[in-house]
């Protein structure tokens, strides 16, 4: 599910860049996804995606998940705060994640 994900980020990326070389500012364009977790029963996928808002010069990271076959995909998070270090429940009923203090 992972490699299907990076191969697709991958692809959009030498698409949108194909006209041109990579510069540093091309960088802050691309979205970083981590910390995948797949629930108990591997029917979803949880992970992060970080991107960057290069005028407000900040980072925020957004919990998402993922059907195991990559039809579905559903946001779980969209605060300007990053959250991080999703888990699930050892029933996978729930899941959690790690919000910062306000």
């Amino acid at each position: 599910m992972l490699i299907r994900i990076f191969t697709g980020l991958m692809l959009w990326a030498g698409a949108m860049f194909a006209q041109r070389l990579l510069t540093v500012d091309d960088m802050h364009k691309f979205h970083d996804v981590r910390d995948a977790q797949i629930s108990p029963e591997g029917k979803w996928v949880a992970y992060t995606v970080s991107s960057v808002d290069v005028a407000a010069d900040k980072s925020d990271t957004d919990v998402w998940m993922s059907s195991w076959d990559g039809k579905e995909q559903v946001r779980l998070t969209s605060s300007p705060e990053s959250e991080n270090a999703p888990r699930w429940s050892p029933d996978g009923q729930y899941l959690a994640f790690l919000c910062p203090y306000r």
